[in-house]
């Protein structure tokens, strides 16, 4: 998700809203600057540090196309980030998306009577509208359920309808992306599942291969050697 947004914010100029609390502020900006230089931002053993330069360039790119969104003190509902995300919109300029990271971290209040299935669908509807009214993306990450290994030891490719939850997520969603890492000792394997497009104009269904740099978090295209 990361990535997406920076790639977003680097070649077409879009700034994000970011509703993000598995990560603190500080370790965020890391790894966004990280992405950003291609280099990492903490001493690693290959000693290839940013440098100073190279830090403030990063700081000063991440600042001025991203907004943080913080509850410290209690898990914010969706609602409450939506009502500050609307204060970011207007404030500033561009503002073209809206992460929120993740869906198991914000605070559900289901009415009473309700089946989770029935407030996924109402919470997902309130996002589309927003999303609409603000003329931004939203970026909703969610986990799936608990996944049991195949016989081999490995994991299943999840599907949409593992997203921990209700089967609306699939329904309701736009886009769908699932990221599948291969566990494999050593293995820097990752493949992006593209499971939904809505409309064709977004793209198509597919899988994109990919291979993770645990240096700097960036992802690239493997290298394809000729026969």
């Amino acid at each position: 998700m990361d990535q997406i947004c920076l790639n977003l914010a680097s070649e077409h100029g879009w700034r994000f809203a970011v509703c993000s609390f598995e990560n603190p502020v500080d370790e965020h900006i890391n790894k966004l600057a990280a992405k950003y230089i291609r280099k990492p931002a903490w001493d690693t053993q290959s000693g290839q540090k940013m440098s100073h330069e190279e830090w403030g360039k990063a700081v000063g790119f991440i600042g001025s196309h991203y907004y943080w969104i913080r509850s410290d003190d209690e898990a914010p509902t969706v609602d409450w980030c939506l009502e500050n995300a609307t204060a970011c919109v207007q404030r500033y300029p561009n503002v073209r998306g809206l992460i929120l990271d993740p869906y198991n971290e914000f605070e559900h209040r289901r009415p009473s009577g309700w089946t989770e299935t029935e407030y996924v669908s109402q919470m997902l509807a309130t996002l589309k509208r927003w999303a609409a009214a603000n003329e931004c993306a939203i970026f909703l990450v969610a986990h799936p359920a608990k996944l049991r290994r195949n016989q081999d030891g490995s994991f299943p490719v999840p599907e949409p309808y593992d997203i921990a939850g209700s089967a609306n997520f699939y329904n309701k969603a736009d886009n769908i992306l699932i990221v599948e890492r291969d566990f494999t000792e050593g293995s820097d394997d990752i493949r992006i599942h593209v499971k939904k497009i809505r409309f064709k104009q977004s793209g198509r269904v597919g899988c994109v291969e990919l291979k993770y740099n645990y240096t700097d978090g960036t992802y690239r295209s493997p290298v394809k050697m000729s026969g």
